[in-house]
């Protein structure tokens, strides 16, 4: 029930530039189902510190520092439909759809793919099925179209990863506390490419012992950009003298960007996984 309830309720939380940030789905699952519980507070790890939530004063504490979390019910027009070529959840919280090799959903991501990985053989392609991550998802683009006042804000981006990762990414979404894996020089964020063939490089999909490799095709909100540097926890301000106002991301390069940097973990949905190998 509180799995069902979860994708029916918005956690936020107030972050340091006086915004509303949604909680990732699993803590999102926690809280609520805490609070579904008639718990007096919660605890839980918020930006790498340990804080408890206090479900009296919706205040989420921790020594020396203090901000508002908020319960949004989402009816009406804030409710968000699951794509309706999506198969049956059958009250799941996740699916991993194995695509029909002749369908044209297949041959599409397939295109994408292999537009610029031609050296490389698509095994099998899975759409993965998620509604709490889609919900959320949906409300940060509803979100940042309202705040940009256009909707051009959203990237098909490609995400190299390695097999023990997929579980973690399928239930839980993209994990910006892995930004040091692999990658780092243009912020501390989650990191996107452009072109399939640099993220199928051994540093981002590393080949398991069947010798295969994977990616996802991630829908992305990259918003407004701009370059990013090394050691940033958040896009840079917009305007230097209004420090609230940020970028909704970050670039290698303003120009043609081949690489989008996002912070927000709510910002990317793994929509489709790809399994590949060497041809």
């Amino acid at each position: 029930m509180a799995k069902i309830q979860s994708s029916l309720v918005q956690w936020t939380y107030k972050s340091e530039d006086d915004h509303f940030e949604a909680f990732d789905a699993l803590t999102n699952l926690h809280l609520e189902k805490a609070f579904q519980n008639k718990n007096s507070h919660l605890d839980l790890r918020i930006n790498n510190k340990d804080y408890k939530v206090n479900f009296q004063t919706f205040k989420a504490e921790t020594w020396g520092a203090t901000f508002d979390v908020k319960r949004t019910e989402l009816k009406g027009k804030s409710r968000v439909n699951i794509p309706s070529h999506w198969d049956p959840m059958n009250n799941s919280e996740t699916k991993q759809i194995e695509l029909k090799t002749d369908s044209n959903e297949f041959q599409e991501v397939k295109d994408l793919f292999r537009a610029t990985s031609s050296d490389f053989t698509v095994k099998k392609i899975e759409r993965i099925q998620n509604s709490s991550l889609w919900q959320n998802y949906q409300i940060k683009k509803r979100q940042t179209d309202e705040k940009n006042s256009h909707s051009n804000n959203e990237r098909r981006l490609f995400h190299g990863t390695s097999v023990d990762t997929i579980q973690k990414i399928n239930a839980h979404g993209f994990n910006r506390s892995f930004h040091g894996k692999n990658a780092d020089v243009y912020g501390n964020g989650t990191y996107f490419a452009v072109d399939a063939k640099y993220s199928a490089q051994g540093t981002y999909s590393s080949m398991d012992d069947k010798g295969q490799k994977y990616m996802y095709l991630a829908r992305v909100i990259v918003g407004n950009y701009t370059r990013g540097q090394k050691g940033l926890r958040e896009p840079p301000p917009k305007d230097p003298t209004n420090p609230t106002d940020l970028y909704d991301s970050v670039v290698d390069k303003k120009d043609n960007p081949s690489m989008f940097v996002v912070f927000h973990d709510v910002q990317a949905y793994p929509e489709y996984l790809i399994t590949f190998c060497q041809s």
